[in-house]
């Protein structure tokens, strides 16, 4: 890839093996397909390097003196080839961000750990059957009535799903039918 007009792509390294059969491919890539990839692209050095006993890989190296090394064993010229397209589209900075560890704590927090029950509205809390929140959940003494009152809600909503279900199976059947028509 060029930036400001300049490729930043400085030299395409390719190490093979001369008898390896994993470097089947990338022989065939040297011979074949590198000639005329040398002439597409003037602005790059290519060089060939050959290592017996060693698997082959592609080196790119970039103007700001990072390299990426992609190991090509076992892959066909055409594959390669796409590899060199994709290392010279490249700029050669990293990818990734670093991924940051979570924050751990040695002292727990004295208001409890966070449930995403706590963000409800208090609306969707009595929906749920639990009209204080998650310390409802948790509390023995439960009365009859109120349990009876939390299975019911339970039930309700179980019904009102399988009612919507059964609504949109009946839907999607009623657009198949009209599209076979």
């Amino acid at each position: 890839m060029s930036r400001n007009g300049v490729w930043q792509l400085k030299r395409l390294v390719v190490t093979y093996c001369d008898w390896g059969g994993s470097s089947r491919g990338a022989r065939l890539f040297v011979e074949e397909v590198l000639p005329t990839f040398k002439q597409e692209n003037p602005q790059i050095h290519f060089r060939t390097q050959m290592r017996r006993s060693h698997h082959p890989f592609l080196r790119a190296v970039y103007r700001n003196d990072s390299e990426r090394v992609i190991g090509v064993k076992n892959l066909s010229a055409e594959e390669i080839f796409h590899y060199g397209v994709w290392l010279r589209a490249s700029t050669g900075r990293k990818t990734s961000i670093p991924v940051k560890e979570r924050h751990k704590t040695h002292t727990p927090s004295v208001q409890g750990t966070w449930s995403p029950v706590l963000d409800l509205p208090q609306k969707l809390q009595w929906a749920n059957g639990t009209p204080e929140g998650p310390a409802a959940r948790s509390r023995p003494e439960e009365n009859a009535r109120a349990k009876a009152a939390r299975l019911a809600a339970k039930t309700v909503r179980k019904a009102a799903q399988a009612e919507q279900e059964r609504a949109l199976k009946a839907y999607r059947e009623g657009l198949d039918l009209h599209l076979r028509l």
